[in-house]
């Protein structure tokens, strides 16, 4: 019987970040691939192919399969998977902000700012710190 490893919860509440913003990825495509096919126009700012979409879904699931993977590592303990971690949360930063200077987007910005904040803050605790050793 393996041996139960015992993660402390900031490194338990960062996992829980990373598959919340892999899923909102995964959630993110299939609504360009729903907003395409209701959509008159071909691509995504209505010229070009209509394999545009099809590129774009693919960047953002790839995206979500690399913050699962970072994610199982960090909670696997792998010293390593810190940085990318940290990574991805800057991004989710970066990516937040078109999302916060427009009005109907701006809870989802505000929301997404929260989410990676919390992912940060648990990442660098002295225990997950501890536990990446």
């Amino acid at each position: 019987m393996p041996e139960r490893i015992d993660r402390p919860r900031p490194i338990l509440i960062a996992g829980a970040v990373g598959v919340i913003e892999a899923l909102a990825l995964v959630l993110y495509g299939v609504s360009i691939v729903l907003s395409e096919r209701g959509a008159a126009t071909s691509g995504i700012s209505g010229s070009g192919a209509d394999l545009a979409p099809g590129v774009l879904v693919g960047l953002f699931l790839a995206f979500a399969a690399l913050v699962v993977l970072v994610t199982w590592l960090l909670l696997q303990g792998r010293r390593a998977a810190r940085t990318p971690f940290a990574m991805a949360q800057a991004f989710a930063v970066v990516i937040a902000q078109p999302l916060l200077s427009a009005g109907s987007t701006r809870a989802a910005g505000i929301l997404l700012v929260a989410v990676a904040a919390v992912g940060l803050a648990a990442l660098f605790t002295s225990s997950a710190r501890e536990y990446l050793r």
